[in-house]
């Protein structure tokens, strides 16, 4: 397997994704499954991953909001799916590692009454799950070789790129989590923290945010079409800028901005890298 892709997912599956440790009633005993899940308004990550790994799982219409696609894995093939991601996920690590454990102990007992250490020991790894979904504080760390399609995920998944001001480029990551942008932070070295209602926000900008862009860009699918607008906008920026801009030159800027744009109301086309 392509390590760089599976790096990717990861990070995607860090903004994206989602757990779930699901149980159901039944006459005799009661039944536990892991549900795995990716969001996205763009179809085509969706169907990449899909197909990259071994085209399972089924892709479907959120219950709750037509317009947001998910790939879902349950039972062996969401395990599949975990054991393929676990070595690079920071952010779900921790609980990708219990749903790991807690599908291997989903041995099928037909006839027979669960014992009920088994079924006491599978809802303390329920609870446990939902603890962690609520108190998120292990994280998991990444070998730097696969640090930038990692984080080429995450900005497909949480990230942003625009023109702030008309004249300056920015990329944002937003998350909940100040611990694990810090980490992050720490390992690019570029931009910085601030609080922004319940979340936080990790901006870089100018040719900070034009250099990463430039490493992260061939790992992209969603956003490769703006990063390489954006790129080619910050190029335009020089040390003459000081002075007023001939109308050429404003009229170029401002298609790229546009265009941008477009870009965030989903009008682009996206690419998967190879």
């Amino acid at each position: 397997m392509d390590l760089n892709i599976l790096a990717y997912t990861a990070g995607f599956f860090d903004a994206e994704g989602s757990i779930t440790l699901k149980k159901f009633e039944t006459n005799t005993n009661p039944r536990y499954q892991i549900d795995v899940r990716l969001s996205s308004q763009n179809k085509t990550v969706l169907y990449e991953i899909k197909k990259y790994f071994s085209n399972k799982g089924s892709i479907r219409s959120k219950s709750d909001n037509k317009s947001v696609l998910e790939l879902v894995y349950t039972a062996k093939h969401a395990l599949y799916f975990l054991q393929q991601i676990e070595p690079f996920l920071i952010l779900k690590k921790h609980e990708t590692n219990l749903a790991i454990k807690f599908e291997k102990t989903l041995v099928r007992i037909y006839g027979h009454t669960l014992p009920s250490i088994v079924i006491y020991q599978r809802e303390q790894m329920k609870n446990e799950m939902a603890y962690i979904h609520k108190n998120r504080g292990k994280f998991g760390k990444i070998d730097k070789k696969y640090l930038l399609p990692y984080f080429a995920g995450l900005v497909d998944g949480d990230g942003y790129i625009g023109i702030l001001h008309k004249n300056t480029l920015t990329l944002t990551v937003v998350s909940k989590y100040q611990k694990f942008l810090t980490y992050l932070y720490k390992q690019i070295s570029s931009g910085f923290i601030t609080p922004n209602s319940n979340a936080y926000h990790w901006t870089i900008s100018s040719k900070g945010a034009k250099v990463l862009l430039q490493k992260i860009t061939p790992y992209l699918i969603i956003k490769k079409p703006e990063a390489n607008l954006a790129i080619t906008f910050q190029s335009s920026i020089n040390s003459l800028n000081r002075r007023p801009l001939d109308k050429k030159t404003m009229l170029k800027r401002q298609h790229l901005i546009e265009s941008i744009n477009k870009m965030h109301l989903g009008k682009g086309q996206a690419k998967y890298y190879h």
